[in-house]
């Protein structure tokens, strides 16, 4: 699996579960790229992003994220 994808999120995927919860400890010091790539590996994996909640304070900041899964399309002969 590439490093690219959430291995976590595969799982939660594939057991079909339409609503993945994350919580990711921000570093400090960290412009945000660190917890963009982590949520964009999630959302490879086919979840879109629906909310986030920030708290803690210096060291322990962190932020939960919640992921909903995308439907496929599943588009219609005509």
């Amino acid at each position: 699996m590439p490093s690219s994808v959430d291995a976590n999120a595969v799982k939660a995927y594939k057991s079909g579960q339409t609503i993945y919860i994350r919580k990711i400890h921000i570093v400090p010091g960290d412009d945000g790229r660190r917890l963009s790539a982590a949520l964009s590996r999630i959302e490879a994996a086919g979840y879109r992003l629906e909310s986030q909640n920030h708290g803690g304070q210096g060291l322990q900041r962190w932020v939960e994220a919640t992921f909903r899964l995308v439907p496929l399309e599943i588009s219609q002969p005509r």
